[in-house]
């Protein structure tokens, strides 16, 4: 991890515990902007694939079903941008991040540039399942993977890491264990644990 990405991780970390900013979810002005719950992060091909999932929403007997969308590009910026285009839709409310081992790194980065993203979202990784089959495995559940990651989460209890956590070990020099996913009919289970050193 070159020294630079380690001093800023370290200043963002040490920056969001004392102000607050960015920990919290924050409110949004759009009524109509969709409020993303589940982030997946990967990469197929050159591209690197950005999906968010809403939450679907139960009130009496109608139901609103999950939203995913998506974006591509060459690194986050672009693939950013291109879900905007898509939906105009706000990532300060995602509560999990699921990426593939191999976008790791880029997932952090993400929460460097990007001033939107919180910091208390928990990070799991997928090694030997895509971010498009974790989120298949979802495809019938009324709220999508919102309401299992949000158990899952719970029930880890001091083994869900957040990306708070995740920034401020690496920043410091520790190791950092990361759950690793796995999902099918509309359950995810920790089946491993990476331990992560550094960024690349």
């Amino acid at each position: 991890m070159s020294r630079r990405i380690a001093a800023c991780a370290l200043a963002l970390a040490i920056g969001t515990l004392l102000s607050g900013c960015a920990v919290l979810p924050q409110q949004t002005d759009a009524a109509d902007e969709a409020i993303l719950r589940v982030v997946t992060l990967s990469r197929e091909e050159e591209e690197l694939v950005l999906r968010a999932v809403t939450a679907g929403i139960q009130t009496g007997d109608s139901s609103e079903p999950p939203e995913t969308v998506e974006g591509r590009g060459a690194d986050y910026e672009e693939a950013r941008t291109d879900l905007k285009r898509e939906r105009e839709a706000s990532l300060n409310h995602a509560t999990d991040w699921v990426v593939e081992e191999d976008v790791f790194d880029e997932a952090l980065k993400a929460f460097i540039i990007d001033p939107e993203l919180t910091y208390a979202a928990h990070i799991y990784l997928l090694r030997d399942q895509s971010a498009g089959e974790f989120l298949a495995a979802f495809e019938s559940e009324e709220t999508g993977p919102s309401r299992t990651l949000s158990d899952l989460d719970r029930a880890l209890e001091d083994r869900a890491v957040t990306v708070l956590e995740v920034s401020a070990r690496l920043a410091a020099g520790e190791e950092c264990k990361i759950p690793v996913l796995r999902a099918e009919e509309g359950k995810a289970e920790i089946e491993d644990e990476v331990t992560v050193k550094g960024w690349k």
